[in-house]
């Protein structure tokens, strides 16, 4: 038993141990931000917002003229001055103009979702090919330098961290690496970054150029649409 044990013991010692995994670590969200694609995709998205709400806004003061015209025929209706014939035409003016406004509102607010909709599709596109580039780079760098394993974490100015990384030792960051295979410009991020934190922060304006800013502009008017008018 004993010579076994040994003979055991003697085997393991000539096999080689295994290799220990080697692990990069990538801040995945100021890649993205340095990614030269991203500054593309978000003047192309804050076009496509600002075409939107432009038409949009044409839309709503559409509506909103169609829903006095409405209230307009409805108040002649209530007139102590018209005869008879007068207020039966009147009246039926205004359940026409009522029955338009409403279809004009269906219609507003298809129109909307739809192009909100549209909106989110393209930006998902447009993310997702710059993430396609950056696994590929990610990929290459990673056989590069030896590396097994590469994890993504999150940056905590702008999100909750996705993993468990309490310490990263500068030899295994892959992110300025990154940023260089993939022709970024890493202070630009990180002033980006910083802005969109001093506004999820309530602490300054959105990013100039991005879809938020847009939004918040006092010239927007709000995306819901009048409401019809009840009891008339």
């Amino acid at each position: 038993m004993k010579l076994r044990l040994l003979a055991a013991l003697l085997l393991a010692a000539a096999l080689p141990a295994p290799a220990a995994t080697t692990v990069g670590v990538v801040n995945i969200n100021l890649v993205v931000e340095a990614h030269p694609s991203t500054v593309e995709n978000t003047a192309e998205l804050s076009e496509r917002t600002r075409k939107f709400l432009e038409e949009r806004d044409s839309r709503r003061r559409g509506l909103e003229a169609k829903l006095k015209a409405f209230e307009d025929a409805a108040a002649l209706v209530q007139s102590p001055v018209l005869q008879e014939p007068a207020r039966k035409k009147a009246a039926a003016d205004a359940r026409a103009l009522r029955a338009d406004f409403e279809a004009a509102q269906e219609e507003y607010r298809r129109f909307v979702a739809l192009r909100e909709g549209e909106l989110q599709r393209r930006k998902s596109e447009l993310l997702a090919d710059v993430m396609a580039d950056i696994r590929a780079k990610v990929e290459a760098l990673a056989k590069e330098r030896g590396i097994d394993l590469v994890v993504a974490r999150s940056d905590d100015r702008v999100a909750s961290s996705v993993t468990t990384v309490l310490y990263v030792a500068p030899s295994i960051d892959l992110t300025d690496a990154l940023i260089a295979a993939v022709g970024g410009d890493r202070a630009a991020a990180e002033a980006s970054l910083d802005k969109a934190k001093a506004f999820l922060d309530g602490e300054g304006p959105a990013p100039e150029g991005s879809e938020a800013a847009l939004y918040e502009a006092p010239a927007a008017a709000p995306a819901q649409a009048p409401a019809a008018p009840e009891g008339r």
